[in-house]
């Protein structure tokens, strides 16, 4: 057994930068012109056009667009590893069945069995075509057309392992080009470059487009922010969990098979997904279709507030959001003015005003942060925003605070629909909120959104 020191791993030009900065791996994005997400969509988006163009009519355009979505939502345009028309099949079929269900409401009992007739041929159809694409993508994977190149995480003899199934079997398309790990107490086949804080920056450098985490020695909290600064850079991110042997590996779309290994991918980072780009639109014209009718609403607050109370009608306050950044917050003025509410937890001894009452059971007094929404503050959905002082204080005393802010704050969230509003758990919410943005969908969004609604309703807007 050789004890092996891991060497200075020297950047290539430009990548001195570890977790930010411009970098993106060139090998990525050449590997990615013929990869599984683009193939099987390209042609599933032509099957269901074909279909579209040969019906004619709404109904057919409806479904066919519903069965995209479906599709898509069933996450099997992933970057996959080892992709299988088999494995593919239960979700392609309820993809197909389920869009069904609304055809019903904007067709006629005639055209819906038209409809319903044909769609035999639109899931044969779309599994010959699945098949198609991964015979080319396999086939281009064995001849070396396409190869990503591949770290791996753990130089024991779990990683090694792995290093050898890649090499023994091409038809995976991955070329592993070296060792993160501290030290390596074994002989390797591939040069240990650095160790697990060098990541990003040789991820980068050498034009990495997946890493494999095979094993991992040290505490899950340290090497979290390491994984995510590589997802960051369009790096995916496979890891292999604990005792498989024992049927722990998860069914699902994001885990493959390294012939006989079981490795999990890591979602992407929300952000880079289009579905992001369809939250930032949702805010701006539902966020100012709410403004534009609570005009009136608006109106009879500020002249409420004027009469009962000294002082301005909206309370500004510095909050947090992406990033760090701090904005300007708005609300309807509750309280009397307080010149200390930036280092002050809570309310303390200081009492809502009459009209502050009625606004604060309601939540109504919140109103006012549509106009932060539609500047792009704050999104209708997110971590609640917090003054810099307590940012500050809550970042250096509980882990993965800091964390919540890789996305805009919002107007309700995940933490707020589980009751944690006011003077609750700090630690219980920051978990809440990393929660939500690990598991991100559009989907959860509108759960979020419906069950504000239903709070505000029942009156605990507080």
């Amino acid at each position: 057994m050789a004890y092996v020191e891991p060497p200075t791993a020297h950047p290539a030009s430009g990548a001195t930068d570890v977790l930010h900065g411009p970098l993106t791996p060139v090998r990525a994005r050449r590997a990615e012109g013929l990869s599984v997400r683009r193939l099987a969509l390209a042609l599933d988006v032509v099957v269901l056009t074909s279909f579209v163009i040969l019906q004619g009519d709404i109904p057919a355009t409806i479904y066919a667009v519903l069965t995209l979505l479906a599709l898509k939502g069933a996450g099997i345009y992933g970057p996959r590893l080892r992709p299988r028309t088999g494995d593919d099949l239960p979700r392609i079929l309820a993809a197909v069945a389920v869009p069904i269900l609304v055809l019903p409401f904007v067709a006629s009992d005639q055209r819906v069995l038209q409809i319903v007739s044909i769609l035999p041929v639109v899931l044969v159809t779309l599994l010959v075509g699945r098949s198609v694409t991964y015979a080319i993508l396999s086939r281009a994977r064995t001849t070396g057309r396409v190869r990503e190149r591949a770290l791996i995480v753990g130089a024991g003899d779990r990683g090694v392992e792995m290093s050898r199934l890649l090499d023994e079997h091409p038809e995976f398309g991955v070329e592993p080009i070296g060792f993160i790990d501290e030290a390596a107490l074994t002989t390797l086949p591939l040069p240990l470059l650095g160790g697990i804080d060098d990541l990003p920056r040789l991820a980068a450098a050498h034009g990495v487009d997946r890493v494999i985490v095979a094993e991992w020695e040290g505490e899950d909290r340290d090497i979290v922010p390491i994984l995510r600064a590589c997802t960051e850079r369009h790096v995916h991110i496979h890891v292999a969990p604990r005792l498989f042997q024992l049927g722990t590996a998860p069914t699902h779309p994001s885990t493959d098979w390294l012939w006989t290994t079981p490795v999990v991918r890591l979602p992407e980072t929300p952000q880079r997904t289009r579905a992001w780009q369809l939250k930032r639109a949702a805010d701006v014209v539902l966020g100012g279709l709410v403004l534009l009718f609570a005009t009136p609403v608006f109106a009879a607050f500020a002249l409420a507030i004027k009469l009962t109370s000294r002082g301005p009608v909206f309370f500004r306050q510095t909050r947090v959001t992406q990033g760090g950044r701090e904005f300007e917050l708005l609300k309807f003025r509750s309280m009397p003015v307080n010149d200390t509410s930036d280092q002050r937890w809570g309310a303390g001894e200081i009492r809502p005003t009459r009209v502050g009452r009625l606004m604060r059971a309601t939540g109504l007094d919140e109103l006012p942060q549509l106009i932060n929404i539609v500047r792009g503050d704050m999104s209708l959905v997110g971590p609640r925003p917090e003054r810099p002082f307590f940012v500050e204080r809550f970042g250096e005393e509980i882990p993965g605070y800091e964390d919540r802010h890789r996305v805009p704050a919002g107007l309700t969230g995940w933490a707020q629909v589980h009751g944690l509003r006011g003077e609750t758990s700090i630690e219980e919410r920051a978990m809440f909120d990393n929660e939500y943005i690990e598991y991100w969908s559009l989907w959860r969004d509108v759960v979020i959104l419906v069950r504000t609604v239903k709070t505000f309703l029942a009156g605990e807007g507080r």
